[in-house]
């Protein structure tokens, strides 16, 4: 008799979160599917999924089968697998009904779960550990609900692992195998089953055919053998070809006449079974390119999130001081923003300055904005006036939105400029109802600027009345476009604008959601607490959420306090955010006893985590409940921000991640083309949909970033150093420019030594970032005086106070050295680093003494 194996694999190593994949909960003993039925999600305990496998004494291939939910198709899956038998083919399989052993024949098993739970990517996992290896290629059958299951699951979790999809009725009455379906019945809310023909004929053909942003077809990486059943006439024939066609990968069609929805095997075994021996004989041995590849629509911004809208009008988009706003409701906010730009003269080719915190009119006159064909110029709301002035002067902007806190330093900006810019003030308040607009406006409203506005300047509310009863046009996509400008630190003084297209955003949002490696779903939350001027906010944080479904949970002000009450408060499945904000998390007493199993992901970017902030971080996330581990990213603004991550499965001490799909990552040697081998260290060089246009009116530093290769191609050299190991897994070691990042914020030492050296009374400074425990580096300036001036501590305050008109709050020197000379290089320049290591060595001394103290 053959032998069992029983494997367990532990459900929080290999789902690292609390949503199942192709699992059901039905409300009942028995599922009767009629117009009142609805499918609900389930939530995972920490449980131990058992397996039971059936090993074949001269087995070829392993086959995982997975059948559906209420299928009469039962008895051609028992039928099916003692013929899979005989042809050496060992057989486990999974049943998304909780029938157990039941359904299948005596030699196989069926894998089952606690309290009614099933999780295929668990097994698969397991299934490939214990046996790819051995070189037993593993394969997926799938019937209805189970052949969407067996495809989306291997996609999120070990793409290429599965030699082939053997796919029975992917389209069937159950009507759960089109991608949207999918999604919408394994958690993510109830679905009447009345609108099903109304639902096909709207997205059938956009799902499976256009390849839009639903990314199951799109991303499986192996053949499938498509079989379907054809006597039923519920669906037009050429859907099924239709289908087979839009998958990637080679795929064959096999159509049985004669069957009946889920009846293929019975109606004609000697055709399936030859269909299926046929596919084994021409995939065992074949080797595929593994890499995954997304075909990225021709989409604009605004039509991707449009996308998200007509999948779910009724979930919340995004949430705001405790109130919540659907998709659709977001969506006619667009409509009525885009008309009244328009009605205001606001254009296709103009630009316009947001100069916002993450508040709803930010996002949402994003997108309307983006429908109009209008550029959007984002900047910092702590910009110096100085600053703001050269933003709307680069970016030609015609209006800016600014909150009512910061309106006065904006209107004193535009009058340096010798042109008309509308000013557009927004108060919080104004999408608050009551009662939270009185509470907002009794406890923080009244500190801020007194409507009716004096002088220039539109109230928000007033600004709007003009696009009453007026429909605003739309743009065509256009790939050359500038979409959005983000604003670098400029390692040699001013900013340079960083022009995005259509296609940056958007290939950022449908490559996160393969690299976060779990399923968006219906109600995820998001803390969006990076701010949305910032590539990470409004890349990651916004758009990618909002296209793919999640919903945002926006944070206008971080603070321990804020931060915590909206962790505990909203329970967001998922956050990022720069080393600060977490050090910050962890160490907030308001969190010390929270329970944090709700988080699915944790992800860092913006600067490097130090190897002992993770430790700790992770440390944190395990007494708390958390499945996970914080992620670490890299990335640049030129690449709208992170284009490599942490695996899920797979940490490497020191890395910061692999490559985003079709992102290509190489090491070249500075200041040469020549790519450079595992292990040694060089330039950190990218190519892929997501690097930028290029630098707003500066064709020779764009050449300088963007190079062009002599072999035609062009890669954006990063100006950091690093490495890549055998593995793609990239590691960061410097920059080659100069540059601080404090708290996330890019700052140019040179920008704040312009401040210093412009004050009559100094001779020459240098400004250095040094090492800190909350900031990841703190500003210092050493200023060197003319002769006769006396450093005083009086002196210190003045010099802060003249460069806070030049330079942003986050960037001003939080201490100062008076020296009588700074050190110099050999051609008489300022050592910076020396002063770097000088400061660097005191702050390692000083831990050093508090430890031993301490002991």
């Amino acid at each position: 008799m053959a032998n069992k194996t029983t494997i367990e694999p532990n459900f929080r190593e290999f789902c690292a979160g609390k949503v199942a994949w192709g699992s059901l909960s039905v409300p009942g003993q028995k599922f009767e599917k009629k117009p009142d039925a609805t499918f609900k999600a389930v939530a995972y305990d920490d449980v131990t999924l058992a397996a039971k496998l059936w090993k074949a004494p001269n087995e070829k291939r392993i086959l995982l089968c997975v059948h559906g939910y209420g299928s009469d198709g039962v008895t051609d899956f028992k039928a099916l697998i003692p013929g899979l038998l005989e042809n050496g083919t060992s057989v486990c399989t999974m049943d998304l009904r909780n029938h157990g052993d039941s359904d299948c024949g005596e030699k196989a098993f069926t894998m089952w779960g606690v309290k009614e739970k099933f999780d295929v990517i668990a097994v698969l996992w397991e299934l490939n550990r214990a046996y790819n290896g051995a070189g037993r290629p593993i394969y997926v059958y799938g019937k209805d609900l189970g052949a969407t299951a067996a495809l989306y699951s291997n996609m999120r979790a070990l793409p290429g692992t599965v030699k082939g999809f053997i796919l029975e009725d992917p389209i069937e009455e159950a009507m759960v195998s089109m991608p949207y379906i999918f999604k919408k019945t394994t958690g993510r809310g109830d679905h009447d089953y009345n609108a099903l023909e109304d639902y096909l004929n709207d997205t059938y053909r956009q799902d499976a055919v256009s390849n839009n942003s639903d990314a199951l077809w799109r991303l499986v990486q192996r053949p499938a053998l498509f079989l379907q059943s054809m006597k039923n006439d519920q669906f037009p024939k050429n859907w099924v070809s239709d289908l087979a066609s839009a998958y990637p990968k080679k795929s064959t069609l096999v159509s049985f006449p004669e069957a009946k929805l889920d009846g293929c095997y019975e109606a004609d075994p000697e055709s399936f079974r030859a269909a299926v021996d046929t596919f084994f004989a021409e995939n065992d041995g074949a080797v595929y390119d593994d890499e995954v590849h997304i075909a990225y629509p021709d989409k604009t911004m605004y039509e991707l999130f449009k996308m998200a809208r007509d999948r779910l009008p009724g979930n919340p988009a995004y949430m705001f001081q405790g109130a919540s706003t659907t998709f659709d409701t977001m969506h006619d906010h667009i409509l009525s923003i885009a008309a009244a730009f328009e009605a205001h003269g606001v254009k296709k080719g103009d630009t316009v300055t947001l100069c916002m915190p993450n508040i709803p009119q930010a996002i949402e006159t994003l997108y309307a904005l983006n429908r109009i064909g209008v550029t959007v110029s984002l900047i910092h709301p702590l910009s110096a006036e100085k600053e703001i002035v050269h933003y709307l002067t680069l970016s030609e902007s015609k209006a800016i939105l600014v909150p009512d806190l910061f309106y006065e330093k904006v209107l004193h900006a535009t009058e340096e400029i010798d042109r008309d810019i509308d000013i557009i003030v927004a108060r919080m308040q104004d999408y608050l109802n009551f009662p939270l607009n009185v509470g907002y406006w009794a406890k923080d409203g009244r500190k801020f600027t007194k409507f009716p506005l004096k002088g220039k300047g539109t109230a928000w509310k007033d600004y709007m009345k003009a696009g009453r009863g007026k429909t605003a046009s739309q743009v065509p996509y256009d790939e050359g476009r500038t979409a959005v400008i983000l604003y670098s630190g400029g390692s040699t003084g001013a900013p340079k604008g960083i022009l995005l297209s259509d296609k940056n955003f958007n290939a950022l949002a449908l490559q996160c959601a393969v690299a976060i490696d779990f399923d968006f779903f219906r109600d995820l939350r998001f803390l969006a607490a990076m701010p949305v001027f910032h590539g990470f906010g409004l890349g990651v944080g916004i758009h990618t959420i909002l296209v793919n479904g999640g919903c945002d949970v926006l944070i206008p002000t971080v603070n321990t306090k804020s931060y915590s009450e909206a962790m505990q408060k909203f329970h967001p499945n998922l956050i990022a955010g720069v080393p600060t904000l977490f050090k910050m998390l962890i160490e907030s007493e308001y969190m010390k006893d929270a329970d944090v199993s709700y988080l699915m992901g944790m992800f860092s970017g913006g600067d490097s985590i130090p190897v002992p902030l993770k430790r700790d971080v992770d440390k944190y996330l395990k007494e708390h409940g958390a499945t996970i581990q914080v992620r670490e990213g890299y990335g640049l603004t030129e690449t709208v921000t992170a284009s490599c991550l942490t695996p899920r499965t797979k940490y490497k001490e020191g890395s910061i991640g692999v490559g985003y799909p079709d992102t290509t990552y190489r090491i070249v040697r500075p200041g040469t083309e020549e790519f450079l081998s595992a292990g040694e260290e060089g330039e950190i060089a990218i190519q892929g949909p997501s690097v930028m246009l290029g630098y707003k009116d500066q064709p020779e530093e764009t050449a300088k970033t963007l190079v062009q290769h002599s072999n035609g191609e062009v890669w954006l050299h990063t100006g950091d150093l690093g490495h890549m190991d055998e593995e793609d897994f990239v590691y960061f070691h410097q920059r080659m420019k100069r540059m601080i990042i404090t708290s996330g914020y890019n700052v140019s030492p040179a920008q704040v030594e312009g401040a210093i050296n412009e004050l009559d009374y100094v001779d020459y400074s240098c400004v250095i970032g040094v090492q800190d425990d909350y900031k990841m580096q703190r500003i210092k300036a050493f200023v060197v005086l003319k002769d006769g001036v006396e450093g005083t501590e009086e002196l210190k305050k003045q010099i802060v106070d003249a460069c806070r008109a030049s330079v942003a709050g986050y960037a001003l020197p939080r201490e100062i050295e008076f020296r009588s000379e700074l050190p110099k290089t050999l051609v008489g320049k300022v050592a910076f680093h020396a002063l770097e290591e000088e400061e660097n060595a005191k702050v390692a001394a000083a831990k050093k003494a508090a430890a031993e103290g301490a002991n």
